[in-house]
């Protein structure tokens, strides 16, 4: 049965009845009880399948059969998380939590009132559990309080590059532009810049005051904001747009900055610029990873794009001191010898383990150009590497800068820099190449001679048509004064 498209009915302007421009079928009817999803086969085959997930031995003929879990990639999965120091020390500090937070709550709601009968001695280990957790907490806020201070400065800046950081940081799967991206992420940076506030302010409480002398109220009303901001701070990514899927990225890159291809010969097999000890080639490397080190690293890590020099910087020092500070404070305001010293030891050890962080990016320079790994300690490169800044942080530090500064870098890609490379900018001068030539960069292309100033190299690239892309003729020609 046919009926007519409402809106398409048109009224002639003689009168006569309206003109029907098309038609469409009748719906059809909803299908019978009997024909329910359950009581089809291959439909109820489906389901039996959805409730069967964590059957082991899953037989693919089956179809009432369960998915197997593939566990050689949960194995890889959890070997490549494991792998990252980051993880470990986030693993120990979350076991620390739950051991010193469990007795705390055990202590408070009196279940442990056996092995502790006298309420002297319970307050005396509640004290001490609020103490660690104090100190936990602090040490977490330090270490993300870098990061949070680098997003503020991105939101107040915000050029295209601080946007796409950003959004990487708090949108879901990175995606945007959002409508109105750049305020709901100043009120995730605000609520968790409020979470730290609350948490040094906590800090400042429990080391001027003692048990009986602190101000309950002032503790409770930060301590309960200092949770809450967090939580509102999460629950607000997810429901505002930030944590929304399928918006509209037509603009995504109308803000987006030009990326130019780097032309030049790529280094297929990079070398490390020396050996661990040879820091006589660059002396002034070495004299400044040895004095300037944090300094130094951060530079590094910001000129091979691995992020911000500042937040290295920072969160490099804050490994290797913070800890110190933070337990050794703290254990001064435990009255119990034993379990000062621990916190005290633990406090030392975590500031020397500090250098692991360097250790850390050294294998992620290693891994993303594609450098030569050592296999001396115990077989693994990684643990190579974490040896070497280990026992030895100047010497790795230096080769480390020894090595960005042999080569151009791009991306994941190393290029071959062509020998003195650097001129001021006076003594760069335009030159005039035909339709089918291709001029380098400034800063690739100049050089000058050994002889004089005089006398200026420019290295230029001829692309042939009938030559593949990789492969590039360099033409060096002379331009006298």
């Amino acid at each position: 049965m046919l009926r007519a498209c409402d809106d398409d009915a048109q009224t002639a302007q003689d009168g006569d009845a309206p003109v029907l421009s098309c038609y469409r079928e009748k719906p059809p009817p909803p299908p019978p009880l009997a024909d329910h999803l359950l009581d089809k086969p291959q439909q109820r085959a489906h389901w039996l399948r959805q409730l069967k997930l964590w059957r082991g031995n899953a037989d693919d003929d089956d179809p009432s059969a369960g998915i197997a879990i593939d566990w050689s990639s949960v194995r890889s999965t959890t070997k490549e998380w494991i792998m990252n120091p980051m993880n470990i020390a986030l693993l120990i500090w979350l076991l620390c939590i739950g051991v010193s937070g469990a007795m705390l709550v055990l202590l408070l709601l009196g279940l442990l009132d056996g092995a502790f009968p006298s309420p002297a001695s319970r307050n005396h280990w509640i004290e001490i559990n609020n103490q660690v957790l104090n100190a936990l907490f602090t040490l977490m806020s330090l270490y993300q309080h870098p990061i949070l201070c680098h997003h503020f400065f991105l939101l107040c800046r915000w050029r295209p590059a601080d946007a796409a950081e950003l959004r990487a940081a708090y949108c879901k799967d990175g995606a945007g532009p959002l409508p109105g991206e750049r305020a709901h992420m100043a009120v995730v940076v605000a609520l968790l810049h409020l979470t730290v506030i609350c948490q040094y302010v906590l800090c400042g409480l429990y080391w001027g005051y003692t048990k009986t002398t602190r101000p309950e109220l002032v503790e409770n009303g930060f301590f309960v904001l200092g949770v809450v901001a967090p939580v509102v701070a999460v629950v607000y990514t997810v429901c505002c747009p930030l944590g929304k899927d399928n918006y509209d990225l037509a603009c995504s890159d109308a803000g987006s900055m030009t990326q130019h291809p780097a032309t030049g010969h790529a280094v297929v097999e990079p070398e490390w610029a020396g050996g661990m000890f040879d820091c006589g080639s660059d002396a002034a490397a070495g004299w400044l990873s040895l004095s300037c080190t944090f300094c130094v690293f951060g530079w590094n890590m910001e000129r091979l794009g691995f992020g911000s020099m500042f937040v290295h910087t920072a969160t490099f020092v804050l490994l290797c001191f913070a800890p110190l500070w933070v337990l050794g404070v703290s254990a001064f305001h435990i009255h119990d010898v034993v379990i000062g010293d621990t916190i005290g030891v633990a406090g030392a050890v975590l500031c020397v383990c500090g250098l692991l962080y360097g250790g850390y990016w050294r294998i992620q320079m290693r891994e993303r150009f594609g450098l030569p790994g050592s296999s001396a300690c115990c077989g693994s490169s990684s643990l190579t590497d974490y040896a070497r800044w280990l026992f030895c942080w100047p010497c790795a530090l230096a080769q480390e800068v020894r090595t960005a500064r042999l080569y151009h870098i791009d991306g994941d890609t190393f290029y071959k820099k062509f020998p003195l490379d650097d001129v001021e900018d006076d003594d760069r001068q335009p030159f005039l190449v035909s339709h089918h030539v291709e001029s380098h960069p400034p800063d690739a292309m100049i050089a000058v001679s050994e002889g004089s100033r005089s006398n200026l190299h420019q290295l230029v690239v001829v692309h042939e048509a009938t030559v593949p892309p990789a492969v590039q003729i360099v033409v060096e020609t002379i331009c006298c004064r």
